[in-house]
């Protein structure tokens, strides 16, 4: 029959015998299967699914990489060069905020293209290599902004700083610092802290390096301050009343909400008899809560309620507000 004869779990010693062709279980358009395959309803299930075409359609080449079947010079080119792995962290880095050059360095640090003695060796190259800011270990991406005792010290002073823990098990960890759920102005200051502070590293070794000037831990900690203060002004960004403390600890002066409008709201009044109930539910970061209070014919306060729930969106709160009134 043309069909995968494997589906009828027969022996195959049988195979050779089955020489049907698909046009003797065809007539008029229409399946013509014989008794012993409804033994099988897998299969004959299987058959009577396959459309017949009323006509005979000429064949053609298709492309099975594309939904309609045509070969385009974009598929073809997508097919012989595959789109790169889509970077989560490069999207990060790249804010208004941020001077570009500094958002160079760490792009550079986490695509692995920063010049150190480890590059020279990987080509072949025999040298003495150490760490310049702690002489300690030999020169690598990871020794100088991780492992470097000069690097351990600025990164513990940063998270003192912010008031989170910033791990240094990898390059890509220390972006995991940032809050999945935070006010805009604070994930600004937050990937630029990190930012910052791999620039202001890879600034102190270059100029122990080319112009053999040490700097101190203190001189890199004040340039990484002014860098912050710098990008936590001109954020564009807003903050809650819960961000306050690590903005001033940063001195960055908090960007509010800005209310636009205020719309004044009058109560319109039941008739009488009856008592009317206002409503309402709202959401800030995971806390969400809703409340309601009820008055007269005569706009006179009957009572009110306030209730903290769990997290959810505002819609559930405010569902959730008017199951309690009623």
């Amino acid at each position: 029959m043309g069909y995968d004869i494997a589906l009828l779990d027969l022996h195959p010693q049988v195979f050779p015998h089955l020489k049907a062709t698909l046009a003797s279980v065809i007539a008029d358009g229409k399946w013509q299967i014989p008794r012993f395959i409804y033994g099988y309803p897998q299969v004959a299930s299987q058959i009577m699914q396959i459309t017949l075409s009323v006509s005979p359609l000429l064949d053609k080449l298709v492309w099975i990489h594309a939904s309609d079947g045509l070969l385009s010079a974009k598929l073809a080119s997508l097919f012989l060069l595959p789109s790169p792995n889509t970077l989560d962290w490069a999207s990060t880095i790249w804010r208004p905020c941020i001077p570009p050059s500094h958002s160079f360095v760490f792009w550079r640090l986490m695509l692995s293209k920063i010049p150190m003695d480890e590059k020279m060796k990987a080509r072949g190259c025999t040298l003495v290599s150490v760490c310049l800011l702690c002489y300690k270990h030999a020169e690598s991406s990871t020794q100088l902004f991780l492992e470097c005792d000069f690097a351990r010290n600025i990164w513990i002073w940063l998270g003192l700083k912010l008031k989170c823990s910033i791990s240094l098990v990898s390059f890509a960890a220390l972006l995991e610092c940032v809050p999945q759920r935070c006010s805009s102005q604070i994930r600004d200051v937050m990937v630029a802290a990190v930012v910052h502070t791999v620039y202001s590293i890879w600034l102190a070794q270059n100029a122990l390096r080319f112009n053999s000037t040490k700097v101190s831990i203190h001189a890199t900690l004040a340039k990484i301050s002014s860098f912050l203060s710098m990008s936590g002004t001109i954020s564009k960004g807003h903050c809650v009343a819960s961000d306050v403390d690590i903005l001033n600890n940063l001195f960055i002066s908090p960007t509010h909400i800005r209310i636009r409008d205020i719309i004044l709201v009058v109560l319109k009044a039941p008739t009488s008899t009856w008592v009317k109930a206002n409503t309402d539910g709202s959401v800030r970061n995971t806390m969400a809560a809703c409340g309601g209070i009820f008055r007269d014919y005569r706009g006179t306060f009957l009572g009110g309620f306030a209730s903290n729930i769990s997290g959810g969106s505002v819609f559930d709160a405010e569902i959730l507000g008017l199951i309690l009134a009623m």
